[in-house]
């Protein structure tokens, strides 16, 4: 079948260094769409970006260092990069002109043709997407991680086939994206809120709302399902939004929540009518921290959604040896052990980090 872009005029807007803008505009090329690329870094700073589509084959006109009204006048479709804020000037220009808008996490949830397992939160969800593809792979050895990883989703298309698990890491800025199509993965889960992103936004409320996306358009008759923290006291506040049925993780007793808990040192899954399957002991995991029981909870919940069979998810459970630069182990010298925890950007992911040190 002929692709819905094949000799469409496609403007990639934000080419950037980290695989975003990189894997459309691949996905749009290798389908036979008429590829531009806009950015306002100059090409010095692009160079391993324009390599990498150089050895495509196919034609990619660029302008660097700047954007041009005729540019976004040119474009069928403008694909912007989730590192370009909603409030650029440029985004208000493509709308001023009729242009459609697509983020390519956008592109990839309408033409994924299996359902999406979508993972966010301010920390843990590089953890917790991570162990949750750990635990699919053994059932589903096709199992596809991609997202805020630097894996572009859309490059993930070919290889997915009817019954591939799909997880996908998603940062606040790629779910600021779903707003205006609304859409939403079929199995959602947040880890936490904390403060992070500033920058960008006017205060939490706004940060949380863009969080919020992930799942405010799934549909309780598709079978969708949110997956909540019930420690953390604004996420589980959510749940009263929620237009989906939710499931929750947590340490502690469940109290008659459904989803999977750690109880006495048990993770223990709770079925919706009180039902227990103790899952695996937590003396069982690689991995240190009172924070990671919360990512290997959240994770052990969606893979059982998702539908893995037990044995599977209590193997990842144990085979699970981190994400790098994530409380990674490098080597104990002179009697003392080394870390590299360098995503530990904000004050809560520190105290996480040091609270893991026994």
């Amino acid at each position: 079948m002929q692709s819905p872009y094949a000799n469409k005029n496609i403007l990639v807007m934000g080419l950037g260094v980290h695989g975003g803008g990189l894997g459309v505009a691949r996905y749009m090329g290798r389908n036979g769409a008429n590829v531009r690329v806009t950015d306002l870094r100059p090409a010095d700073k692009m160079q391993d970006s324009v390599d990498a589509l150089a050895r495509e084959g196919f034609r990619v006109e660029y302008m660097l260092g700047e954007h041009r009204e005729a540019d976004f006048r040119w474009a069928d479709l403008i694909v912007w990069n989730q590192a370009v804020p909603l409030t650029s000037p440029w985004v208000k220009l493509a709308r001023q002109l009729g242009k459609p808008l697509e983020t390519e996490i956008n592109i990839f949830l309408k033409l994924c043709p299996v359902p999406v397992i979508g993972i966010t939160g301010t920390k843990g969800k590089s953890s917790t997407a991570t162990w949750t593809w750990e635990m699919l792979r053994h059932w589903r050895p096709d199992a596809i991680l991609a997202g805020n990883l630097r894996v572009s989703a859309l490059e993930m298309l070919p290889r997915i086939i009817p019954g591939t698990p799909v997880v996908l890491e998603l940062s606040s800025f790629q779910l600021e994206g779903l707003e205006e199509p609304r859409i939403s993965p079929h199995l959602a889960a947040v880890t936490n809120l904390s403060p992070d992103h500033m920058d960008r936004y006017k205060s939490m409320e706004e940060y949380g709302a863009a969080k919020k996306h992930i799942f405010l358009y799934q549909h309780s008759e598709q079978g969708d399902c949110l997956v909540l923290n019930s420690d953390d006291p604004v996420v589980s506040s959510w749940a009263d939004e929620a237009p989906a049925r939710v499931i929750w993780f947590g340490i502690g007793e469940a109290k008659g929540r459904p989803g999977m808990f750690v109880e006495r040192g048990i993770f223990n899954w709770r079925g919706e009518h009180d039902t227990r399957i103790v899952v695996e002991s937590v003396d069982a995991l690689e991995m240190p921290g009172e924070h990671n029981l919360r990512n290997a909870a959240c994770a052990a919940a969606l893979s059982m959604l998702a539908g893995a069979p037990i044995e599977a998810v209590r193997f990842g459970l144990r085979s699970f040896r981190g994400v790098a630069d994530r409380q990674e182990y490098l080597r104990t010298v002179g009697g003392v052990r080394f870390y590299n925890d360098t995503t530990a950007t904000t004050p809560a992911s520190a105290i996480a980090a040091l609270n893991a040190v026994e």
